[in-house]
């Protein structure tokens, strides 16, 4: 008797940490921190990313030659200029303004790593359905922010939706990721009606903040 994929030992974990990666790079934030988005965020895809790597290494995932060769040159490249850089500190860390540092490409790595272990239909099933229930909660929110009344009150210099991410540049990058999954579920004609339904809500939805 052939065994089923879809319940191979560390398939569904993968796909359950890569789909708490997606989560809560999108939705978490503290409005009563320090700072509403930057450290809650950042500790949350840190921990998951992390998780995600972890188990997809466990599960003995099959990593794509090629592009595996690239991160680890590119990581490589990136540890050896931060021990010569101006500022070695922020070479690690990164800086505010949206530059990576070491440990934020390594986090990008293990991201990498946590998403090639979901190699079964079921496991992207959940990931996308995960991706169009933030993509609509994003939603929700930058269009509370459209009518002036946003989840978390923010000192800007722009009139452009920051939604759940605090900042415009980082709901567009995100929007361009989450989008396609949610079309991919709206239309997908072996999903329930209700979750078609949620699919084509984020679509929506993230199209016009994306806008």
């Amino acid at each position: 008797m052939e065994a089923d994929p879809e319940a191979a030992p560390g398939k569904v974990p993968t796909a359950v940490a890569v789909a708490v990666l997606l989560a809560g790079s999108v939705l978490v934030m503290d409005p009563g921190g320090w700072h509403p988005f930057g450290p809650s965020k950042w500790l949350a895809i840190t921990v998951a990313a992390s998780a995600a790597a972890a188990v997809s290494l466990r599960s003995g995932v099959d990593l794509h030659r090629p592009s595996l060769t690239g991160w680890l040159a590119f990581l490589a490249w990136t540890v050896i200029t931060s021990f010569v850089a101006l500022d070695p500190v922020s070479a690690w860390l990164g800086t505010p303004d949206r530059r990576l540092g070491v440990i934020g490409m390594t986090t990008l790595f293990a991201s990498y790593v946590g998403g090639m272990g979901v190699s079964t239909g079921g496991g992207r099933r959940l990931v996308a359905r995960v991706a169009a229930v933030a993509t609509s909660l994003a939603g929700v929110s930058g269009l509370l922010e459209v009518i002036g009344r946003p989840m978390v009150e923010l000192t800007t210099t722009t009139d452009r939706i920051s939604s759940t991410l605090g900042s415009p540049a980082y709901l567009g990058a995100a929007l361009c990721l989450l989008i396609p999954l949610s079309a991919g579920l709206a239309l997908d004609g072996t999903e329930s009606g209700p979750w078609r339904m949620t699919g084509a809500v984020g679509t929506v939805t993230g199209v016009l903040l994306l806008a």
